[in-house]
């Protein structure tokens, strides 16, 4: 089975594989003179498509954007904080101890 983090990055990297694809070829669409409409059509298209990269890696939109934002946020404080703004405290605070 796949870890849930490579199967969220495989996922991502899937879709701004599709969404790069979608912005190139909707910029030449606009180039030969495709009318909004059909440039509307398009980005439809790829929105069901994304849809489909979602469901083939196991997630609906909702389930994606929450273990993306989730993930986001425990490296934020895994990285960020984690080497910043929590090494400013006490390490007898920072650990995982009961606290009174």
């Amino acid at each position: 089975m796949i870890a849930a983090d490579d199967r969220l990055s495989r996922c991502a990297s899937a879709l701004m594989a599709l969404v790069h694809t979608r912005d190139v070829a909707c910029a030449q669409y606009a180039l030969l003179g495709f009318r909004e409409a059909h440039l509307a059509l398009f980005r439809d298209n790829y929105a069901r498509a994304a849809l489909g990269v979602l469901a083939d890696h196991g997630y609906t939109a909702r389930s994606f954007a929450a273990a993306l934002a989730e993930r986001t946020c425990a490296r934020f404080v895994e990285l960020d904080l984690g080497s910043t703004l929590l090494s400013a405290l006490p390490a007898s605070s920072r650990g995982t101890e009961a606290r009174g």
